[in-house]
């Protein structure tokens, strides 16, 4: 993938982050190979440990909080604003957490109490996302 692509893919996820917009696009994961239609709700992006541009956001195929590189998409557009209901940011003993309406159930009473065990639980889920960042850092593609 050429570096003006791979930018231009970054500057619409920031911006789909920045306006709560919708991402679809085709993704072929390191296991399938095969491009499968997403549509995703990106809330985080930043390097991986291994240095490859990566976004965190509500994916609707699993229907859960998901990781994706953004080489990997063979196709990546905006999609409708977002109209449903935005994840909580909680405080808790472990600092904020991102907590999506699927277990807002659970938490809501006292946020600050969930416990190591039931946080990795939730993280484990997708439940939630720790540490909760909008764009953690603003990176160039490169």
């Amino acid at each position: 993938m050429s570096a003006n692509t791979l930018q231009r893919r970054l500057n619409n996820v920031l911006a789909a982050i920045e306006g709560r917009v919708w991402l679809k696009g085709q993704y072929a994961s390191e296991a399938s190979q095969q491009p499968v239609y997403r549509a995703i709700l990106p809330f985080r992006v930043y390097r991986s440990r291994h240095g490859e541009l990566v976004m965190d956001g509500f994916d609707t195929y699993r229907q859960a909080v998901r990781t994706f590189r953004l080489d990997r998409f063979t196709r990546l557009a905006k999609g409708a604003p977002h109209a449903g209901e935005d994840p909580a940011v909680l405080p808790t003993r472990h600092g904020q957490v991102a907590v999506y309406p699927v277990a807002w159930s659970l938490v809501q009473a006292r946020p600050q109490t969930i416990s190591e065990k039931a946080l990795d639980a939730f993280l484990a889920r997708g439940w939630a996302v720790a540490p909760y960042a909008g764009v953690v850092e603003p990176p160039q593609a490169q």
